[in-house]
């Protein structure tokens, strides 16, 4: 059973990949994980395409009465175990087969769960914040993992969080809001650390709580070093010295084949920008990357391969889905 948690560091049956949406929700899609994957965050207002499960998480240990919610939802079988769940992971299985399963309303343990129809999204409360259960794969080792996305950049822990809590980022209107970079923008790829490697910018650092080195001048020849803080609305994702962490369970990049060298091919697409049919940096965390670039565009300056500190975000707790997963739209739009 999933409540059954060994102790050991990843000796888990079911680990979590955590994704966020910070802005753009409710215009972007995923379109990797290796194959198809149609996901859209929510609008806050939004209480119909998605069943709901309650927190999975009490700080110490986890929920056997939710986790077996989740299951139920997850697979569309009311007797559903960890071993169903292993299945689906096994055949990678996506957000719209996700949506696909059905199943009628019923109790667990004497907490009542909805009825799920085959349009509507599987969204969990984990350490105070919903996500959207986006796909079931494994992780290099083997181990069952659940990508979770958040559902929406107005999360109820958010509500009383400082609106400058950093230099760049803070919470408005139960909103977080945050600078991609340190308050300077520049991509040319000739730079030490360009503005717009993901590796070292703010958002990854500082704003996710990760810590690490981020690119904090115009000119692109400056790193700021961050130590990730216990203040932080993320801390218990990101801290292992926190209580109630949850980085336990928690994979990493480094931890997940297709983040580190897979999601080129997916991103090489034709509409929107004309010249999508290149690579784009920043889809894979590898230093060994090689790829189709548009020399049009100082286009292998942009293959960030081998940069310093531009795969520092595999071994985050926390990051950002690639464009590969979430798409472009007739507007361009990607994260």
């Amino acid at each position: 059973m999933f409540n059954k948690f060994k102790t050991e560091k990843k000796q888990k049956n079911l680990l979590i990949v955590l994704m966020l949406f910070l802005f753009g929700l409710t215009t972007v899609f995923a379109v990797g994980f290796q194959n198809n994957n149609s996901v859209r965050a929510f609008t806050n207002t939004d209480t119909t395409s998605y069943v709901t499960v309650g927190e999975l998480w009490n700080g110490s240990s986890f929920s056997s009465t939710n986790l077996n919610i989740l299951y139920k939802y997850l697979t569309g079988n009311a007797s559903a175990t960890i071993s169903n769940v292993d299945t689906l992971a096994n055949n990678k299985t996506t957000a719209n087969t996700i949506r696909s399963k059905t199943i009628s309303a019923g109790t667990q343990s004497g907490t009542s769960y909805s009825a799920k129809s085959s349009s509507q999204s599987v969204v969990v409360t984990l350490g105070g914040m919903e996500w959207i259960v986006t796909y079931l794969s494994k992780d290099k080792s083997g181990n069952t993992i659940a990508t979770l996305w958040l559902s929406n950049n107005e999360q109820d822990i958010f509500e009383g969080r400082s609106q400058t809590e950093g230099a760049y980022y803070g919470y408005y209107n139960g909103g977080l809001y945050s600078d991609w970079s340190a308050n300077w923008g520049s991509n040319s790829p000739e730079y030490s650390y360009p503005s717009n490697m993901y590796g070292t910018s703010y958002i990854s650092v500082v704003t996710l709580n990760n810590g690490g080195s981020y690119s904090s001048k115009s000119g692109g020849a400056t790193l700021e070093s961050f130590t990730p803080t216990s203040s932080s609305v993320f801390a218990k994702f990101t801290m292992a010295s926190v209580g109630g962490s949850l980085t336990d369970y928690i994979v990493t990049p480094s931890e997940v084949s297709w983040q580190e060298n897979g999601q080129h091919t997916a991103s090489n697409q034709t509409g929107g920008w004309s010249d999508w049919t290149y690579d784009a940096p920043n889809q894979n965390w590898s230093d060994s990357h090689t790829g189709n670039y548009n020399s049009s565009y100082n286009g292998t300056l942009y293959n960030y391969a081998g940069k310093t500190g531009n795969s520092n975000w595999k071994n985050h707790y926390l990051w950002l889905p690639s464009i590969t997963e979430t798409g472009i739209d007739d507007s361009h739009i990607g994260i």
